[in-house]
C-alpha cells in the first residue's frame, strides 16, 4: 500500500485561491483558452492562476531519497474585458501585491522556503479582441516530500 504523498503545489495553488478571492473571481486555468472563449458569462474583470515551470533546485547537493527542493512559478493572471481596462488591472495589481505582503506572500503552507515576484508585464487587447491582462509571476521555493 503507497502512502500519499503531499502535493506542495497543489496546496499553493489553493492558499493562492483563498488569497486572491476577496479580490476578484478567481480560477485555475490556461489564459489563452479564456480568450479564445466568447463566454458571456465571464465576469467583466477575474483573476486566473496558470501555474508555469517548476524547476530542481538542488544547487550542487545530491538528490535525497525523502525530499527535493523545488522552485515553481504561479502566474496570477488579472484579466479585464473593459473598454477602459488600465484602472482595473492596476488596481487588482495593488490589491494583489497587498494580499501577498510579507516573505511568504501569506501563503500557509508548510515547507515554503522564499517568495518573489519575477518581472510582471501587461497584455494589451489584440485588434479586435476584447481581453486585457496584466501578468504577474510569482515564484515559489519550497521543499516538495517524496515519501
Amino acid at each position: 500500500m503507497t502512502m500519499a504523498v503531499r502535493d506542495i503545489q497543489s496546496e499553493i495553488i489553493v492558499a493562492l485561491q483563498s488569497i486572491l478571492s476577496p479580490i476578484a473571481s478567481v480560477e485555475e486555468g490556461d489564459v489563452r483558452a479564456i480568450f479564445d472563449a466568447e463566454d458571456e458569462d465571464l465576469p467583466e474583470e477575474f483573476i486566473v492562476l496558470q501555474p508555469g515551470p517548476t524547476d530542481e533546485v538542488l544547487n550542487g547537493h545530491p538528490r535525497m531519497l525523502n525530499s527535493l527542493p523545488e522552485q515553481a512559478v504561479f502566474n496570477i493572471v488579472l484579466v479585464s474585458r473593459k473598454r477602459l481596462y488600465a484602472p482595473g488591472l492596476r488596481a487588482m495589481r495593488v490589491a494583489v501585491k497587498a494580499a501577498t505582503a510579507g516573505p511568504k506572500a501569506g501563503l500557509q503552507v508548510g515547507g515554503i522556503s522564499a517568495v518573489s515576484f519575477l518581472q510582471q508585464t501587461p497584455t494589451y487587447p489584440t485588434p479586435g479582441g476584447r481581453w486585457a491582462a496584466y501578468v504577474m509571476p510569482l515564484q515559489v521555493t519550497y521543499t516538495q516530500p517524496l515519501a
